[in-house]
């Protein structure tokens, strides 16, 4: 507030700022915040969750859970191996204080991690051959793109080290909402599921032409043994992260298509997208604040005030999420109904479970930033492995059964996550139960509150029908979840968390 409350006089020893122009540095001010790096990031991270929502819903139109099933098995492999070029020499290469000497060898680094997806993806798609054609064209079709991926990851970061942070984060937001367009159009077409696979084309299009005109640098043949050395120490650990989330995120899908079918894979799929999409959308901004604000404490040596910010961003992350869990949960087989049609209806199932899980994960949200600042960094990995762990037990034990089996499993991965989290941050950040309780329960409140409203109301909502019910519920939900809001943070009972 001092700093700018200056701003507005001028700052000190200049002259006084005009009333009549003050509205002008407010409103000047205001637009800044918005087009911050940080902002913009957020809200293109929020626009590509909706629009990977939306892509299910248009896409559950026309192809049925067994076809979506069958794309899901293909793009999660795809994604995996994306992920490692995006990994390891990506971020050895930002940190590089020999940038210009090493690139190219981070290059052809991140060419040949690329080049080894796209043989293996290629492999398995001429073995499915003999049992499944289709999924065999899905890995055969798709099976390009890790490859093609390390042009634009590296180009990607030689606008991250110029600190064009924006144009990053809005082209891939333009993507993404072009991939969505082009699989609607092919979708429409009859083209089936592999519109999806044209819509990822579409996407690497953009990326890459946007990418090499705002970049315009092009790898040398140029490789050293010296720099992989110094790239290596970097990238190794960070692929354990790396090959850690991934397992988490795709592991199920994995497992159901090996054991089960590709319809299991859809269902999983289906519902895991609605609960995923409500929690990334409190998560990712959650844990960028947090990040930049325990950063910042961290190098000021403002240690003891790290607990303050887990319990701010905590306790208005839980009163923004846990009722819209509550909500989904209640709500799924209307919702089901809704977003897909009928015939997804094995889904509801899954999407009650995935609810429960993602509530119980929000406790570790905060993990990484929380340790990593005390220089703990270990400690969350083994936090995140001993999670992971028993996720991939649960799965091989039960899991393989079906898709509510599997979302059980990623409930026992959110339980111990969840728990350990809270052993390694209350004594680390000095929180006590008390005041985790105070900041939770607000949000614990309102989440009753919405559970009680929801199976009250029951029958009058029935009487009006599926979809008419649906969004009379989420309406008066809206308006409550609104008016608690507000009111908390008028009240001071909550804080918006701030970087």
């Amino acid at each position: 507030m001092h700093i700018l409350g200056r701003a507005f006089r001028g700052g000190r020893g200049g002259p006084p700022v005009a009333p009549a122009s003050r509205p002008k540095l407010a409103g000047l001010r205001i637009l800044s915040v918005l087009m911050s790096p940080f902002v913009i990031g957020v809200v293109a991270r929020m626009a590509v969750q909706v629009i990977a929502f939306a892509q299910i819903m248009i896409a559950a139109r026309f192809i049925d859970m067994s076809g979506f099933g069958t794309y899901t098995l293909g793009w999660a492999t795809c994604v995996i191996f994306v992920s490692l070029v995006y990994t390891g020499f990506y971020q050895a290469l930002l940190r590089s204080p020999d940038f210009l000497a090493e690139r190219s060898t981070g290059f052809w680094s991140m060419a040949f991690i690329g080049f080894g997806g796209t043989v293996v993806m290629g492999g398995v798609g001429l073995i499915l051959y003999r049992s499944d054609t289709t999924l065999a064209e899905v890995f055969v079709s798709l099976s390009p793109i890790p490859a093609l991926r390390a042009l634009v990851a590296w180009n990607e970061l030689h606008l991250i080290r110029d600190r064009r942070v924006r144009l990053v984060s809005l082209y891939g937001m333009a993507s993404e909402t072009c991939a969505l367009l082009i699989s609607w159009l092919c979708l429409r077409e009859g083209m089936g599921l592999f519109a999806l696979v044209y819509g990822r084309y579409a996407a690497f299009a953009v990326d890459c032409g946007v990418a090499l005109m705002a970049s315009r640098t092009l790898p040398a043949l140029h490789f050293t043994r010296a720099a992989l050395g110094r790239l290596r120490l970097t990238a190794l650990p960070l692929w354990g992260t790396s090959a850690m989330a991934m397992s988490a995120n795709y592991g199920a899908d994995l497992i159901l298509g090996g054991f089960m079918n590709t319809a299991s894979v859809g269902a999983y799929r289906g519902g895991a997208r609605v609960s995923q999409t409500a929690a990334d959308l409190v998560f990712q901004p959650m844990n960028t604040i947090a990040w930049s604000r325990m950063s910042q404490m961290e190098k000021a040596g403002r240690h003891g005030e790290l607990g303050s910010v887990w319990l701010e961003g905590m306790g208005f992350g839980a009163l923004l999420l846990w009722p819209i869990l509550v909500a989904f949960g209640v709500l799924s087989k209307d919702l089901v109904v809704f977003l897909f049609d009928k015939t997804w209806a094995p889904a509801a199932p899954v999407i009650v479970i995935l609810c429960i899980s993602r509530g119980i994960g929000f406790l570790s949200v905060l993990l990484e930033p929380s340790m990593v600042c005390q220089g703990k960094g270990t400690t969350q990995m083994w936090v995140r492995g001993a999670a992971l762990g028993t996720f991939l037990v649960a799965l091989a034990t039960f899991g393989r059964y079906g898709a509510p089996q599997a979302a059980w499993a990623h409930v026992m991965m959110s339980v111990v996550s969840a728990g350990l989290s809270i052993a390694v941050i209350f004594p680390s950040l000095k929180i006590s139960a008390f005041a985790a309780a105070k900041a939770l329960a607000p949000a614990t409140l309102l989440s009753l509150l919405c559970l009680v409203g929801l199976i009250a109301t029951e029958a009058p909502r029935a009487e009006l029908g599926a979809t008419p019910g649906l969004l009379v519920a989420i309406a008066g939900l809206v308006v409550v979840w609104v008016a608690v809001v507000a009111w908390c943070l008028k009240r001071g009972i909550v804080t918006l968390p701030r970087p």
